[in-house]
């Protein structure tokens, strides 16, 4: 398999309308035709939060088929952009009018940003991301996705996402493609990789597989501690909350919360990327003064963020900050939020 590289890709045009439930009422407010009820306020409190938690089966989830497994993940966690051509729910709406500490301008960019990705062709975060990098490399070693045990999907895919810190995901999808070689001809393990294989690559022999990554001398170590810690104190599968993916090394709260997104069906944070983070700031949804992290910013926004819009706020934005709304390039002219946006007018 050859080197990678990323193509420059050609501004899109990008045509955007609001549907028949939807109604710009001209001060810059997209509304449905749900009204609010009552005011609600602040967050989900401790016992709401250890309440939705348990919902998550990961009993069951640790059972599953392989197919069970991965369409059960693509159920929880939905990246198709098509679903947000829905409107919001009535529910949410109401929590989003009603509750104070919800940004002025927040429903009105937002139920834009969604529609238009409801609408745009596919992004980078639809098509690639760490995700999806170990099925991808399985089915280069003729290894379906039937075939794929979950447990081992899972350790495949917090080693994506420990190698993919400032690193571009064709250039993740190399190293695991050069560590699965290593784990099928020279370990002659039938499974790829496993907890079982990586813990027997020599740490020389892993840095120079994953050599095209940024930092690969601390990844190699940062991998090494990790399955060690995997095996000796959480039962030879990735951890189960927050503060044990955060254990391990080279995984904070970003890593962490993907993970068990992806791996467990958790949603138990936000991910806050760079997109993100840039966009919350820009718009205001947070405070630029306070707010100079992508750790600050998470946990400013979920102060008032309804949870069931956890999941999708990444994808919509990340995808919006890919294609439309970029750090160097702003596509103002096809935004369909160019008109309640003060992007227009920020230094960045």
């Amino acid at each position: 398999m050859g080197a990678m590289s990323r193509k420059r890709r050609k501004l899109m045009h990008v045509e955007v309308k609001l549907d028949d439930n939807e109604v710009d009422n001209g001060d810059g407010m997209i509304t449905s035709r749900y009204f609010p009820s009552k005011k609600i306020t602040g967050t989900l409190s401790a016992t709401e939060q250890d309440n939705y938690v348990s919902c998550v089966d990961i009993g069951a989830i640790k059972i599953m088929s392989s197919d069970e497994y991965f369409d059960r993940m693509d159920r929880i966690t939905n990246d198709d952009p098509k679903q947000w051509d829905r409107p919001l729910s009535k529910e949410t709406v109401s929590q989003l009018q009603n509750n104070e500490g919800v940004p002025g301008n927040f429903l009105s960019i937002f139920s834009r940003v969604r529609k238009m990705r409801s609408q745009m062709l596919a992004t980078p975060v639809d098509t690639m991301g760490c995700p999806r990098i170990p099925l991808l490399v399985s089915k280069q070693f003729g290894i379906s996705r039937s075939q794929v045990r979950p447990v081992d999907y899972r350790l495949q895919l917090l080693i994506s996402l420990i190698l993919a810190s400032q690193t571009k995901d064709e250039t993740v999808t190399k190293a695991m493609h050069n560590i699965m070689s290593y784990c099928f001809d020279d370990l002659k393990d039938p499974l790829g990789i496993s907890l079982s294989s990586l813990s027997r690559v020599p740490r020389s022999i892993l840095e120079q597989l994953i050599k095209p990554t940024g930092f690969y001398k601390r990844k190699a170590l940062y991998i090494e501690q990790t399955v060690h810690k995997l095996e000796e104190s959480f039962d030879g599968d990735v951890p189960k909350t927050i503060s044990g993916m955060t254990s391990l090394s080279g995984v904070g709260p970003k890593i962490g919360y993907l993970a068990l997104q992806k791996s467990w069906g958790l949603v138990d944070g936000i991910c806050v990327d760079v997109h993100v983070h840039r966009l919350c700031r820009l718009w205001k949804w947070v405070d630029p003064q306070i707010c100079h992290t992508a750790e600050q910013t998470r946990v400013s926004v979920e102060k008032w963020l309804p949870r069931e819009l956890w999941y999708d706020f990444n994808t919509i934005l990340v995808g919006f900050g890919q294609i439309i709304c970029g750090p160097k390039i702003r596509r103002c002219d096809i935004c369909l939020a160019n008109k309640v946006c003060n992007a227009s007018s920020a230094r960045w």
